[in-house]
């Protein structure tokens, strides 16, 4: 009975302190934000020894062997103890942290790796490419008294260990006399530099959480051993180490919020292992207190591919953690973005731009219009809005789920009712719409004609070659996978391993006849005949031709990444201006950079007339004879909630287009073109509060605040005139009698 006591005990701390251990949770359930460095993992799960060891080198190769054969002789030895598996094993897997990053003799580099990880910022992610670039692998023939160090802070260790250690409580915690398990079994953070010294300003914040160890700044890995014979198990392992992971994960979160500094999210990886049985996770941080921790993968180094996967395994978090995690803290400790330059941001004005979806309308502002709606006297907007103090039923936006869920749906979400359409609609939604800017529809449309006879007619007025250029090589299965990604909706079940060319396109927009935010990918799957002939599709000149090797999934998942996570008033000016884009290979623009991104299609050389061209085949396969339609698949629309990461703000690949308008609004009033099916109401609030906006208080003095801030964009060949404008104040008006 005492240990059923004791396994409830700490089971109420762990949901008191809100810490949850996701278990191998499917890629459909990560959190966006750490999606990409997951997938990757994920990536090197399925690799095997034997497909990559003819490139590389007998120390390379030795190393796994060394480690298998290690893990073997200490499972047939019955004499063997916990210390004796750390003390053999540990250094062999973990000696990337213990030497040099830099040759000290030639300034080159020693490890090399098969898997390298990137920042999520774009910008940072090209500053970090330029750098990989510049940078050579050790040639220890050669020596010079006048070696330069691309960076000087790298000459030495730039990481440190401790060894079962206690690690220190935050007081405000109040755990100290729990009982709570705080001596991981080894320890793995930043040593201390002349670049990595914690300013006097941030004296109130924890820097070294290890007790007596005073250089090992902010710990990004545990590592927990157990012995393999009577072992309690992982889950045992894991209530161990709960709390000193959650511990790094929060100093890490502090030092964001103090410093400022656009950040890398919160992260903590732990090594647990019982005998040759291992295991990876990632401790993540939601908030500041919501701490879920993931099982990543699983693997026993007896096997050549468990050995070879751990060391695989290893050195990505240590690139991670060099090239990173170490910069983002120390950007933070200087008050700086980690990786940050100077970049041409768009600028911010208060001109407006026009209403437009797509082939319908131009992107010009009406500043004389809208000027109007606040000057006029037929509106008559007192300046007496009450504060909406006391807001009763206020609710604000799930954020259990960090940035996006694809778990979340959003079909039955309250704040729907204020939209038109739904039950619980009032009367004034007829005119009248509100709708919230993270609530967004998402769709996947895949068109793979049978040959190039039944593609060829819908082709006949549409110029070929620029998507031809832009066809990306792909596996079905990756396939698959983005449509799960993008929609949360399981895809081609039966999706095999075979390589296609595909051209994928992206626009978003508002559905016409109820205001609904909608992301779109449109796949086209070139017929297989078409490969060759899109592989060697040129004639000498500056383009370049399809990469005969495809992008990784991991790769393209943080490419839709990007665009699935646009939020807030960003998410409502994309669609009003109808914005598309084309997956294309800088490469092709001349430009020296060799990396898959989405950019605009008159950069890519697609005229707008050529895209929407483009989209309309999509809408026609639609509805055409059945055999076409068997080449054509439309996923449902997914409604989902967008999240946002509140230290975190990921690049938007298409926040160069916003132009003039950058700044974050509250509310957009948006006017529907005449061309709109009549049933669609005329006006659309759309809100992109995050905390207390369903009510009718709340509500209402936004609509108020939008009007007064004349945040309202329509098109720029029409006009409000008196009767619009009465109906605004009307609408006010309902609000302020309710």
């Amino acid at each position: 009975m005492p240990p059923k006591k004791e396994k409830l005990s700490e089971e109420k701390l762990l949901k008191d302190y809100k810490i949850k251990f996701e278990g191998p949770a499917p890629p459909r359930d990560w959190p966006d934000l750490y999606s990409y460095y997951f997938q990757v993992i994920r990536d090197i799960w399925a690799n095997r020894f034997n497909d990559f060891k003819s490139r590389y080198t007998p120390t390379q190769k030795s190393r796994v062997r060394n480690l298998r054969q290690k893990a073997i002789d200490l499972s047939n030895d019955i004499s063997v103890n916990e210390a004796t598996w750390r003390t053999s094993v540990e250094p062999l897997v973990l000696e990337r942290f213990d030497n040099n990053v830099i040759c000290q003799r030639c300034g080159g580099e020693i490890w090399m790796t098969d898997y390298a990880a990137e920042p999520l910022d774009r910008y940072a992610r090209l500053d970090l490419k330029n750098k990989r670039n510049n940078r050579k692998p050790c040639d220890d023939h050669i020596r010079s008294s006048r070696t330069k160090f691309q960076d000087e802070d790298e000459r030495g260790t730039i990481f440190k260990h401790s060894t079962s250690r206690e690690v220190l409580h935050d007081q405000n915690d109040k755990l100290d006399n729990t009982g709570v398990p705080m001596s991981p079994d080894r320890v793995i953070g930043l040593n201390l530099t002349s670049s990595l010294q914690p300013p006097n300003r941030f004296n109130h914040l924890t820097h070294f959480p290890i007790k007596g160890r005073h250089t090992i700044l902010y710990p990004f890995l545990v590592v927990e051993a157990k012995k393999e014979k009577n072992a309690p198990g992982f889950k045992a392992v894991e209530r161990q180490t709960a709390f000193p992971i959650r511990r790094f994960l929060k100093i890490q979160k502090e030092l964001h919020n103090a410093s400022g500094a656009t950040c890398e999210p919160p992260l903590v990886w732990f090594l647990a292992y019982q005998g040759e049985e291992w295991r990876l996770y990632a401790g993540t941080l939601f908030g500041d207190k919501r701490v879920r921790v993931y099982d990543l993968w699983h693997g026993t180094i007896e096997s050549e591919d468990g050995a070879f996967q751990l060391f695989q395994i290893v050195d990505y978090i240590w690139t991670w953690a060099r090239d990173i995690y170490r910069p983002a803290i120390r950007g933070c400790l200087r008050g700086q973005d980690a990786g940050s330059r100077e970049h041409s941001q768009a600028s911010t004005s208060r001109t407006r731009h026009s209403l437009s979806v797509p082939c319908q309308f131009d992107s010009h502002s009406a500043p004389g219009i809208l000027q109007s709606v606040e000057e006029t006297e037929a509106l008559s907007l007192e300046n007496n809005w009450p504060l909406a103090t006391d807001l009763g039923d206020g609710m604000e936006m799930d954020s259990e789920h960090d940035f996006f869920s694809d778990i979340q749906d959003a079909s039955s979400h309250p704040f729907l009712r204020w939209a038109t359409g739904h039950e619980l609609s009032p009367s004034w939604t007829a005119i009248h719409s509100i709708r919230h800017s993270d609530i967004v529809a998402f769709s996947f449309r895949t068109l793979e004609p049978g040959g190039w006879d039944e593609l060829e007619p819908w082709l006949s007025n549409v110029d070929t070659g620029p998507m031809h250029i832009y066809a990306i090589p792909v596996r079905r299965k990756h396939l698959s996978e983005l449509h799960r990604y993008w929609t949360g909706e399981i895809g081609d079940e039966i999706a095999g391993n075979q390589i296609i060319c595909v051209s994928l396109l992206f626009h978003t927009y508002f559905q016409p006849e109820n205001w609904q935010i909608t992301r779109q990918i449109c796949c086209l799957i070139w017929p297989s005949q078409l490969t060759s002939p899109i592989q060697t599709l040129g004639s000498g000149e500056s383009r370049l031709h399809i990469k005969q090797q495809q992008p990784q999934l991991s790769t393209l998942i943080q490419l839709f990444r990007h665009l699935r996570g646009i939020h807030g008033s960003h998410s409502v000016l994309h669609a009003l201006q109808g914005q598309s884009l084309v997956l294309a290979d800088n490469r092709s623009f001349s430009q020296g950079i060799d990396e898959i991104h989405w950019s605009q299609p008159e950069v890519a050389g697609i005229s707008d007339s050529l895209f929407q061209s483009w989209i309309r085949i999509f809408d026609s396969a639609a509805q055409s004879s059945k055999d076409f339609r068997l080449s054509y698949r439309d996923s449902p629309l997914s409604l989902r909630i967008v999240q946002p990461n509140e230290q975190y703000q990921v690049t938007d690949p298409v926040s160069p287009l916003l132009a003039n308008e950058t700044s974050e609004e509250d509310g957009i009033i948006a006017v529907k073109s005449s061309s709109w099916p009549a049933e669609c109401p005329k006006f659309c609030l759309f809100v992109s509060l995050r905390e207390n906006f369903d009510n009718r208080a709340s509500l209402g003095s936004l609509l108020y605040r939008t009007l007064r801030a004349r945040n309202i964009y329509l098109n720029d060949s029409e006009e409000l005139n008196d009767h619009d404008r009465r109906i605004l104040r009307n609408w006010v008006d309902a609000f302020k009698d309710s």
